[in-house]
């Protein structure tokens, strides 16, 4: 089945329209993310963007082997040489590694394998991969028919890309939108770009989580964005926390986040105590997805005190 087509959702007659359009963005999609374009889309199939041409001496030959098999269509191998990538890398490497794995699970349909895949890599440091697999998990999303979490990637995406490439991107995220049930309109703010790293070919340190939230509106009034956090525990003794902060740096890198962090909580007519909190998502549900890959009991998801 082609790409497109797995992507695209089915609806009624009435929203013949939507889907038109959709399918015509779903096209600018495989192209800005260097996938094949298939069912009317007229390009030649080309490495993922990323991966080969931001390939450098910190990738491992897993992954330029994983590359490999990408151009060849041999999709399954790229999955498994890609996996082994990544679990040998961290920072840039993993990221480059994890992207290629999520279009790799796309040309194959597994879109719920993809998204988790392509999480890895929207934060990434360099600019190009960042965008590549902010608009390559929007249409992960959209094949898993999480209109809402698609809605959100591809305007994130729009934070990073610029030109018409970015007006396509308001425009999917929009698109998007308008499937969410009971979704109220949103704001029609310009959105304002994220400063991101330039492309380097280093591995990179840890990249920072955005500190951009969709507002919210409340019986018809907005409020503030409201932005969450891992919070892996609450100590009257800032030492404690300190050594557990820094007995997570290891495993945050892993997950592409910044480092763990130390925050004083004042407690009215009671001692401060010293909270440990981990990376900064726009939901609760994006920071529990994270909060997963530390395995660790206990752990909880609270509003970031940052």
């Amino acid at each position: 089945m082609p790409l497109v087509d797995s992507v695209v959702p089915r609806t009624n007659r009435s929203s013949r329209a939507w889907d038109a359009s959709l399918r015509a963005a779903a096209c600018w999609v495989l192209l800005v993310a260097g996938m094949t374009a298939t069912a009317g889309c007229s390009t030649a199939q080309r490495a993922p963007t990323t991966a080969s041409r931001g390939a450098s001496s910190g990738d491992s030959r897993e992954l330029l082997d994983a590359t490999n098999a990408y151009n060849a269509r041999e999709f399954g191998r790229a999955v498994t040489l890609a996996r082994a990538a990544a679990s040998e890398a961290s920072g840039l490497p993993r990221a480059r590694a994890r992207y290629l794995e999520g279009l790799s699970q796309l040309q194959l349909g597994n879109a719920d394998e993809a998204a988790r895949a392509l999480r890895e890599a929207v934060e990434a440091a360099d600019r190009t991969l960042a965008a590549n697999a902010r608009v390559s998990l929007g249409t992960a999303e959209v094949a898993r028919r999480d209109f809402r979490a698609a809605s959100d990637a591809y305007r994130r995406a729009a934070l990073i890309l610029e030109g018409e490439e970015r007006r396509r991107a308001e425009e999917l995220a929009a698109l998007c939108q308008a499937r969410v049930p009971g979704a109220q309109p949103e704001s029609q703010q310009p959105l304002q770009p994220r400063a991101v790293a330039a492309p380097s070919q280093q591995p990179a340190g840890r990249p920072e989580e955005p500190r951009t939230s969709t507002e919210r509106v409340v019986n018809g009034m907005a409020v503030e964005p409201v932005a969450f956090a891992i919070q892996a525990g609450a100590f009257s003794e800032r030492d404690r926390a300190d050594r557990v902060a820094e007995s997570l740096e290891a495993a945050a890198t892993r997950a592409g986040l910044s480092a763990p962090r130390v925050i004083e909580k004042a407690r009215p007519g009671r001692t401060p105590v010293f909270v440990v909190q981990v990376g900064r998502f726009p939901n609760r549900t994006v920071a529990g997805r994270a909060m997963l890959q530390f395995g660790q009991q206990g752990f909880t998801v609270e509003r970031s005190l940052e």
